[in-house]
């Protein structure tokens, strides 16, 4: 057992505790014990839930304070759900100059960033979301159909995901060049193919202020 690990050629931090986990509900708490130059570990201790928060601040330091949107579903350290309403943005076709740089009618969309991965989802209502809400493949051809996961390609994305930074991840998802439709990995037949998730209405369009709900299919799981 070593007493010290190296991280990197200026950073080393020596063994202060460990953690012994026993199925999905028991934790102890050790102490490093020297005995005749052999390291051990000392009698555990049950952690409680004031040991794990006093652990938890000890190797994750306190995050900043933020100000909730109103268009905040959820948040944790690995996942941020937010949901916006419906709105016209320029979209990017390089491979189809008739539609690019056109502006097109969005639906409200859920989207949520877990572990640095985009997903989005279409709406059906201009309603708040909650638990209970259908949610829909939306109409974007870098968008898995069955998880709703975005193809991000060169896509510019924040460093960080804070409340602070959702307008940008929206910003780099629109402003990114979408070349060729998707594939759906359910049945391997781009979304195109099979009339869903396929329809934008450009701003010249006679749906004036709303994306054709009827062109979105129910997705087969929730993101």
């Amino acid at each position: 057992m070593q007493s010290s690990l190296s991280a990197g050629s200026n950073r080393s931090y020596d063994l202060t505790a460990a953690l012994l986990v026993y199925g999905s509900e028991i934790a102890t708490l050790h102490q490093p014990v020297l005995d005749n130059c052999r390291l051990t570990l000392g009698e555990g201790t049950l952690l409680t839930d004031d040991a794990l928060r006093d652990l938890i601040r000890t190797v994750q330091p306190n995050p900043a304070l933020e100000i909730f949107p109103e268009s905040l579903l959820y948040r944790d350290a690995a996942t941020t759900v937010w949901f916006t309403r419906a709105m016209t943005r320029r979209m990017w076709f390089s491979k189809i100059p008739a539609l690019n740089g056109q502006t097109f009618h969005q639906p409200p969309c859920v989207w949520a960033v877990r572990s640095d991965r985009l997903f989005v989802r279409a709406l059906s209502s201009r309603r708040r979301p909650t638990l209970n809400t259908s949610l829909l493949v939306g109409p974007y051809w870098n968008v898995d159909g069955q998880q709703g996961l975005v193809c991000t390609g060169s896509m510019t994305r924040p460093a960080t995901t804070t409340t602070a930074t959702l307008g940008a991840w929206i910003d780099g998802f629109f402003n990114s060049h979408s070349p060729t439709p998707t594939r759906d990995s359910t049945g391997g037949r781009a979304l195109r193919s099979k009339g869903c998730g396929n329809s934008l209405n450009t701003s010249r369009s006679p749906h004036i202020g709303s994306h054709p709900q009827s062109k979105l299919c129910i997705a087969g799981s929730r993101t």
